[in-house]
């Protein structure tokens, strides 16, 4: 699924959300108020906006043959979920 994020120019938190729900009605959108708050702790320090992806933690990850764990189901199964667990923590 495809998602949003990232900066938008307005200051009104209203108006950005209502351009965005007209422009992608149908895919989630975190904006960013950059115009509103410059301070790198605008969402609080437990927060946060992206976090790495399961194929590209599991690319990096090698089990002891040096196989990646790509191709082992029950590892990729464990990633994605601690994955998904991370995300809303």
């Amino acid at each position: 699924m495809a998602a949003g994020i990232g900066s938008v120019p307005f200051l009104d938190v209203d108006d950005a959300c209502h351009r965005i729900l007209k422009i992608f009605p149908d895919i989630p959108f975190w904006p960013q108020l950059v115009r509103r708050n410059h301070s790198p702790q605008r969402y609080g320090p437990f927060i946060k906006g992206q976090i790495v992806g399961p194929v590209t933690l599991a690319g990096s990850v090698k089990e002891p043959t040096g196989k990646s764990a790509l191709y082992n189901s029950e590892i990729m199964d464990t990633i994605v979920k601690g994955l998904a667990i991370k995300a809303l923590t």
